[in-house]
């Protein structure tokens, strides 16, 4: 059975993350050797992803599955966490969650997710090769963009309900695939923003795995997980 231990990770001198992690095991050791991260979207927190952990940790895997809440409060949810601020396009129905400025925020966030990779492989004794990193949403846009701009590949990037948030043309030297799902009737993050980013990595000869999910909204049915869990196990 599936449980869950505290793990904490420091960032820099003044930022760390904290979350469940879960293995089969209940144990956070160099006995699993595949290491799943997982960010949550804009206003949650880690706990609104724990429900997956058991989905996705097959007993026949030595894996780890962590689910970190982002570092600051939410604009405009004080119980919920956000990896970089929304507020102006949330605020402005003229707003793109792809403009200029939120682009650039979330590009001047990237810097944790590179500092949680290694701060993982420094806790477990890993290289990127062994970690997947995702999420929903918020936390897709982060683990994409942030998967990319590493000058080390991860095993997998996936991105669910989200897109690129990255200048382009898109700079990078990963080598490792990706996953792409979306609802084609999400009313929040548009569609067209996958769409955009599986052309632009394929253009850049990047193993792109996408699906589009037939009536889903913003949110993860089962589909989705089987596909998560295909890919991370794979």
């Amino acid at each position: 059975m599936t449980s869950s231990q505290t793990l904490t990770l420091d960032l820099s001198a003044d930022i760390s993350l904290s979350g469940a992690c879960y293995s089969q095991s209940g144990q956070m050791d160099t006995t699993n050797t595949r290491f799943v991260i997982l960010l949550h979207g804009w206003g949650a927190d880690g706990a609104d992803l724990a429900p997956l952990a058991p989905m996705l940790c097959p007993p026949s895997k030595n894996m780890m599955i962590f689910t970190p809440d982002a570092p600051e409060p939410c604009d405009m949810n004080p119980f919920g966490r956000q990896w970089f601020s929304l507020s102006e396009a949330l605020g402005d129905e003229n707003s793109r969650l792809d403009s200029e400025r939120i682009v650039r925020r979330c590009q001047d966030s990237l810097w944790m997710v590179e500092a949680m990779i290694q701060a993982v492989c420094d806790r477990f004794d890993m290289s990127a090769s062994d970690i997947l990193l995702g999420g929903f949403s918020q936390g897709g846009m982060m683990a994409l963009a942030g998967g990319l701009a590493m000058p080390q590949s991860c095993r997998g990037l996936f991105c669910l309900s989200g897109g690129l948030l990255a200048p382009r043309p898109v700079e990078t030297s990963y080598q490792g695939p990706v996953l792409l799902v979306h609802g084609d009737a999400d009313p929040v993050v548009p569609i067209s923003m996958m769409v955009e980013a599986r052309d632009v990595l394929k253009a850049q000869n990047i193993d792109v795995h996408d699906h589009q999910i037939a009536g889903l909204s913003h949110g993860i049915d089962q589909q989705v997980v089987q596909l998560v869990s295909d890919f991370i196990s794979s």
